[in-house]
């Protein structure tokens, strides 16, 4: 049996600049998430990280390979005389996955999962605890997470924030415009998603997306101050607008044939290598933010309620059952700041009246 010759060419380009933009993320929040010494919940959330990284970069790569079969058939051609550089030149790769999983109902029922999540509270919550402690580049876990797995770059910047100091910065009650204006942007383009599918529309909404996502992340533009209509939104309201998009855009998927073991199984493992990839990056996200939300001691909600959100939410996704519980740990925060607040300016008073 002859096999093509493999040679370098520029049909390569894009995938070498992929693993090398990979790399470079990776070198980028290595110190945040390297230490001597590792906390037991660091060390969970490692461990949980690799999980993920494992079980979606399996399917990841059985989808590579399954792509490159497909296309040499398509050509009529028998893969092993099929090359690396004919089978980057006809497909795109990116395009491919995603029109896979957003085709249909019961492909779109785990995808919309992740996509409302990670468009919605997701990059609220990477922000916000960033700044609380000593997160830097919170841009990067958000660009790992769109070019490897969401559940591992999730795990990673938890790994990050397990091992920044125990004190928590206070920030602004309110979000910048910018990082408001573009998650409440991203997550209306999750809701287009399912009408876009076959259109001329689908791959700009797809990066519109995925763009959305990092502006707010990046220092420059998360400053940005000038839409006054958004200027009173506090962190609270805004993981509340993100979680209703996201249930509104949920709904379609709720119907009782697709919550059927069967048919989530099916979808989770059988369907498509692409499709089990972002499936399995669904279950690891729902699994490691659902054990961030049982050891976190900054609410007043007990081990029961949070069990009792998970279970009732489990059909709506992480980003209903995920947004619900950061919009109430949101107004704990609030209403402390508020608290102290108002006991400074009566201290003052007092003050000036002694």
């Amino acid at each position: 049996m002859t096999l093509a010759p493999f040679t370098i060419s520029l049909a390569h380009a894009p995938l070498i600049l992929y693993f090398a933009l990979i790399l470079g993320l990776l070198i980028i929040i290595l110190p945040s998430i390297t230490r001597r010494d590792y906390s037991r919940r660091a060390l969970l959330f490692l461990f949980l990280s690799f999980l993920a990284l494992l079980t979606t970069w399996y399917y990841m790569l059985v989808y590579f390979k399954r792509s490159y079969v497909e296309s040499a058939l398509r050509h009529n051609v028998s893969p092993p005389n099929w090359s690396s550089r004919q089978w980057l030149q006809s497909t795109s790769l990116f395009h491919e996955a995603w029109s896979y999983v957003s085709a249909d109902s019961k492909r779109w029922w785990w995808s919309h999962i992740l996509c409302s999540w990670t468009a919605g509270s997701l990059t609220v919550f990477l922000l916000t605890e960033a700044r609380r402690g000593t997160v830097r580049y919170a841009w990067a876990y958000m660009l790992l997470g769109q070019v490897v797995a969401i559940s591992f770059a999730q795990g990673l910047f938890l790994v990050a924030v397990s091992l920044s100091p125990k004190r928590t910065r206070t920030i602004t009650s309110q979000p910048s415009p910018a990082l408001a204006s573009s998650s409440i942007l991203s997550s209306l383009t999750v809701l287009l998603t399912p009408f876009t599918v076959d259109t001329i529309y689908y791959l700009p909404n797809l990066l519109a997306m995925h763009f959305l996502l990092i502006i707010p992340l990046v220092p420059s533009f998360s400053s940005f101050h000038s839409i006054p209509i958004l200027s009173s939104l506090r962190y609270s309201s805004l993981y509340l607008v993100l979680t209703i998009l996201s249930l509104i855009s949920r709904m379609p998927s709720l119907q009782p044939s697709l919550l059927s073991v069967d048919s989530i199984y099916h979808t989770l493992v059988h369907q498509h290598p692409a499709q089990s990839s972002i499936s399995f990056d669904v279950v690891f996200t729902s699994i490691i933010f659902a054990t961030w939300i049982i050891l976190d001691q900054k609410t007043n909600v007990i081990l029961g309620q949070k069990l009792l959100l998970f279970t009732l939410g489990a059909p709506l996704g992480v980003g209903v059952w995920g947004g619900v519980y950061l919009y109430i740990r949101e107004r704990g925060f609030e209403s402390i700041q508020s608290h102290k607040g108002d006991t400074s300016t009566e201290a003052r008073r007092e003050k000036r009246l002694a």
